[in-house]
């Protein structure tokens, strides 16, 4: 028993350390504007759906080996065309995230240093960020562990400043019911986790107590930020740390710095999966795909994909749950799911399907 405890919190610290990221800045305006109850019941639904996924995803692994990656079973089961969309899907959705990274960046940067314009600011983050890239710089890839436990420190600092928490601050309980799905999911999407908890974990028959570990330690952390930031700070801003006017300085830069340096190492991991990604899957040449990582997000924020809350929401809404789809079909094609598991991944097909095509609808028309 203590061996499986042992081994539990072991493995949820592996999905907590992928899962906790740049989605917990936006949290605390997506409850001021969905409402907190909304927000709870956001996260316990996505929670639940992201848990089931991930674990049939682990048993997919099991099953058919894991000499293929996502891409790969999909290939395998759905064919070439598939297989094509699937990349767009995800290349898209990554090449996205690294949008919202810039931003937040770019965002932090001119917090430590005031005098600085936006654009100033970008380009210094980018060029920052984009180091390790240019060096594949695996070593320091690393780092992202790191850059976890800065977020923890963060949350801690937060949620004490906050202190005693004022509940009549956290907002409404209903507000927009639609509006955080997305920003939730993109919080809470860490399927990248399951291979390498897989890998950890091979002479145990399930996974689930490390995914459900993980997963609930990150929406302890989640609410804990949202209750400090709520509680503590006299403006919501979507990204968190902006509306803490009130803070002496030397606490809003110190907090600026620890961003900087927890998004500045999850930066390099994501463009590096894409280059590889690029040259292993799509034969690209290494000066083309490392031309894409480095200038594609500026190119695409020069194009107007520059407001950080709606690229959170566009990621999640439709990037990931088209991901979550994907996974959770090659897992009945795999598995071939029977009885409650298979009622339970066609609700989960269903609502990452509307899920998408809201969000297409809200970013796209509205």
């Amino acid at each position: 028993m203590f061996d499986r405890l042992s081994q539990s919190i072991r493995g949820g610290g592996l999905v907590a350390a992928t899962t906790i990221g740049a989605g917990i800045f936006v949290l605390p305006y997506v409850f001021l504007r969905g409402g907190w109850l909304v927000g709870i019941l956001y996260f316990l639904i996505l929670g639940f759906l992201v848990v089931f996924a991930h674990h049939l995803f682990s048993e997919v692994f099991s099953k058919a080996g894991d000499k293929r990656g996502l891409l790969g079973l999909i290939r395998d089961n759905f064919g070439g065309g598939f297989f094509y969309f699937a990349t767009i899907v995800f290349k898209g959705g990554l090449f996205l995230t690294l949008v919202i990274y810039l931003l937040l960046g770019s965002s932090f940067m001119t917090m430590v240093f005031p005098g600085v314009n936006h654009g100033v600011a970008l380009a210094w983050f980018w060029v920052i960020a984009s180091f390790p890239i240019l060096l594949s710089l695996r070593r320091f890839v690393g780092l992202e562990v790191g850059a976890t436990l800065l977020m923890a420190l963060i949350v801690a600092f937060v949620f004490a400043k906050g202190l005693p928490i004022d509940i009549e601050r956290v907002g409404p309980p209903v507000g927009d019911w639609f509006f955080p799905f997305g920003h939730v999911l993109f919080a809470l999407a860490g399927w990248t986790a399951v291979y390498p908890l897989y890998e950890i974990s091979k002479k145990r028959k399930s996974l689930i107590y490390p995914l459900i570990f993980g997963t609930g330690v990150s929406i302890a952390i989640y609410l804990f930020f949202v209750l400090g930031i709520t509680s503590g700070a006299p403006n919501i801003t979507p990204d968190a740390i902006s509306g803490l006017t009130d803070w002496p300085n030397w606490q809003i830069d110190l907090l600026a710095v620890l961003g900087l340096f927890a998004i500045w190492t999850s930066y390099g991991p994501i463009g590096l999966e894409i280059r590889s990604s690029f040259e292993k899957d799509l034969r690209v040449s290494r000066i083309v795909s490392f031309l894409a990582v480095l200038f594609v997000p500026l190119i695409l924020i020069w194009l107007g994909f520059n407001n950080f809350l709606e690229m959170v929401g566009l990621v999640g809404g439709v990037f990931l749950a088209f991901q979550y789809l994907l996974i959770v079909l090659v897992s009945r094609k795999v598995l071939a799911l029977r009885g409650f598991r298979r009622v339970v991944s066609a609700l989960v097909i269903l609502i990452f399907a509307l899920a998408v095509v809201y969000e297409i609808y809200y970013f796209v028309i509205k």
